[in-house]
């Protein structure tokens, strides 16, 4: 049977009896903690994986993006500093209090600004 391992960015496909064999076999080639860094997805598990992943990451990209552009063009913030400040916006975002996105622009240039 076949098993996905599913880090952050980065796909790895390793055969396996079961998770657990999988996880083991893995773990000792690469030396790390599964637990912390890794999934293990049988094949079905995978694939509603990949359906929901992708598109919950196109949508973080593209909202970053337009966090970054207004944090420029709106706020001046420095194009080298303005992603790591939409990042933030990005992260109190989704906190999911209720704020818009401009919000949280607004939220992390002020943060940005104080510090």
């Amino acid at each position: 049977m076949k098993y996905y391992i599913v880090p952050k960015e980065l796909e790895i496909v390793i055969d396996g009896v079961n998770k657990e064999d999988t996880i083991c076999n893995f773990a000792t080639t690469m030396d790390t903690d599964m637990n912390t860094y890794f999934d293990v997805l049988s094949e079905e598990e995978y694939e509603k994986y990949k359906e929901e992943h992708s598109d919950a990451a196109a949508h973080k990209r593209f909202v970053i993006k337009f966090m970054k552009n207004e944090l420029i063009e709106q706020f001046d913030v420095p194009e080298d500093e303005a992603n790591d400040v939409a990042e933030d916006a990005y992260s109190i975002y989704e906190l999911g209090d209720g704020q818009t996105e401009y919000e949280c622009i607004e939220e992390a240039f002020a943060n940005w600004e104080n510090n």
